[in-house]
């Protein structure tokens, strides 16, 4: 038996010995850099999975397994995306700590698609507000 280590070791496509992004921990200042790494970590294994969550973080309503099978057949039928959001959620679960994974614990539908909305609305700086800041 593989410990938790080793499995994140072996990251979501098997074999690659690619690790995801460290535990985010609920800093506003650091999740632009943060979110940036985990979706280029999806995108090496489900490129399409990183343009849905590029779409719901603007969405401000719920993302529902209807939406993900939705977008999945408007892209094929074949990706399997609910399927896969339930291995996203998990992810998140595993690489968040603190305010973070109390947000990613509130989604109790394990919709992966889902808690990256959430996870984005609570802990995204606005785009008007980066604006400023410049």
């Amino acid at each position: 038996m593989t410990s938790f280590g080793e499995a994140l070791t072996r990251g979501l496509g098997g074999d690659f010995k690619l690790v995801p992004p460290a535990p985010y921990n609920g800093d506003h200042e650091k999740w632009d850099d943060w979110s940036w790494q985990l979706k280029r970590y999806i995108s090496l294994y489900k490129p399409i999975a990183k343009m849905l969550m590029d779409r719901v973080e603007s969405l401000s309503t719920e993302v529902t397994d209807a939406q993900t099978d939705e977008f999945d057949h408007q892209n094929g039928g074949t990706l399997r995306l609910t399927e896969f959001s339930r291995q996203l959620h998990y992810l998140l679960a595993q690489v968040t700590e603190g305010s973070a994974r109390v947000t990613v614990r509130m989604n109790e539908d394990d919709n992966g698609f889902e808690t990256w909305r959430l996870l984005n609305e609570r802990f995204a700086v606005p785009y008007r507000a980066k604006g400023v800041s410049l």
